[in-house]
């Protein structure tokens, strides 16, 4: 009997022990449970140093003012620098349909590029009949020796 009594006081010492060993293990699993949820949240932050491209682009949460639309007057030497700000403002832009692009690119153009024809009313053939105006090299040629002589007299 006497064996049981040191046995069953042996296995509450155990027990006691089991015990809080188990608590050491939920306490070290809700230690290691609270160091992966920060650094999750560490890696979802943005640092300063971070690119972003696309729809992962932060919103950005100051008003900047409006690009103003670039306007073509029909002269040659203009054409180029129209081109590439168009472009990156409007022809670009994969949120605007052709219909709105057309509408940009009309109220874009002054002058005798008001009056250029074309073959359809579509962005895509007015933008096209542009091009093949103002890039036609032989024009391009001449607009500069006229240039060149209107400058000597």
């Amino acid at each position: 009997m006497e064996n049981l009594i040191v046995d069953a006081s042996e296995l509450n010492t155990e027990i006691n022990g089991s015990e809080e060993y188990s608590e050491k293990i939920v306490s070290i699993k809700f230690k290691i449970k609270s160091y992966i949820k920060r650094r999750e949240c560490n890696l979802n932050v943005p640092n300063s140093t971070q690119v972003w491209s696309g729809q992962n682009r932060p919103q950005l949460s100051i008003k900047l003012p409006e690009i103003p639309l670039p306007k073509f007057s029909g002269k040659y030497k203009e054409w180029s620098n129209f081109k590439i700000q168009f472009n990156n403002i409007i022809s670009t832009n994969s949120q605007l349909s052709s219909e709105q692009k057309l509408h940009y690119l009309k109220s874009a153009l002054t002058s005798e590029a008001k009056n250029l024809e074309t073959i359809s009313d579509s962005f895509e053939s007015l933008f096209k009949s542009l091009e093949e105006h103002y890039e036609n090299k032989h024009l391009i040629v001449e607009t500069h020796i006229k240039a060149i002589e209107q400058s000597k007299t």
